[in-house]
């Protein structure tokens, strides 16, 4: 019993994981797409981008929970430090790419 709680914990720790991680792939590509376009374009596709991840997340994590006998607590509990730990770092890119562009100009 304690061995299939520790496997199934494990298992949606790391789906958790991997959910935050694509999110973050996907933020990371939308930020280096838009970097070097205009401010107005940047920030819809940013935050365009940041919303429909969000529902992307919500539709997997609903499935999830629904259909696969996944630990919650391990995967809910991973999915929210990773998801801001990666977030974190996406304004961290933000951050340095727009203290680069701003001294280039």
């Amino acid at each position: 019993m304690i061995t299939g709680f520790v496997r199934t914990g494990i298992l949606a720790a790391w789906c958790g994981l991997l959910i935050s991680y694509i999110n973050f792939l996907a933020g990371a590509y939308t930020v280096a797409w838009g970097i070097k376009k205009s401010d107005k374009l940047f920030y819809a596709a940013f935050f365009s981008g940041m919303l429909a991840r969000f529902v992307i997340i919500l539709i997997i994590l609903f499935v999830l929970l629904k259909y696969v006998d996944l630990n919650r607590v391990s995967l809910m509990l991973s999915l929210l430090v990773t998801y801001f730990s990666f977030l974190a770092l996406e304004i961290l890119i933000i951050h340095e790419s727009s203290l680069t562009r701003g001294s280039a100009s």
